[in-house]
């Protein structure tokens, strides 16, 4: 019998090694350009902040360190409760009193009602203008392919 056995643990080791490196590419990419991303959105002049809470609740995260192993995943986020109803817009909407009365001022004399239409707000997609998804994918490959001595 004549047999011939091929040994690829050095293969299998560079190919671990391969992947790591553009894991830890693909990464510090996301992590970059989501933090400037977040910067950008927070910068932003496209609404106005009263309290600061939409502004403060901005941020982003890059979740995972593997490509292969259950992935890397980057978010940019506000999480403020109304952040939502400034980056999509709302609808014409009526808003409704608790209890049955809304309270509030107009030019300075406190006013009761039973309920307001509200005309609605524009969206201001102050996250979605501040980053572009296919501009980091290109980072993203470009890395990985420089990580691999591309």
């Amino acid at each position: 019998m004549v047999a011939f056995e091929i040994d690829l643990t050095a293969l299998a080791q560079f190919a671990d090694q391969a992947a790591d490196q553009a894991s830890a590419a693909v990464k510090g990419v996301l992590e970059q350009e989501l933090g400037q991303a977040a910067i950008t959105a927070k910068a932003t002049t496209l609404f106005r902040d009263k309290t600061g809470a939409l502004r403060g609740s901005i941020g982003s995260k890059v979740e995972g360190d593997s490509l292969f192993e259950g992935g890397i995943t980057g978010t940019l986020y506000a999480n403020a409760e109304h952040a939502s109803f400034i980056e999509d817009g709302t609808a014409a909407h009526v808003i409704r009193g608790r209890n049955g009365l809304l309270h509030f001022t107009v030019g300075g004399r406190w006013v009761k009602i039973k309920q307001v239409q509200h005309p609605g707000i524009k969206a201001r997609k102050f996250l979605f203008q501040s980053v572009s998804a296919d501009e980091i994918a290109e980072k993203c490959e470009r890395a990985v392919v420089q990580a691999w001595g591309g």
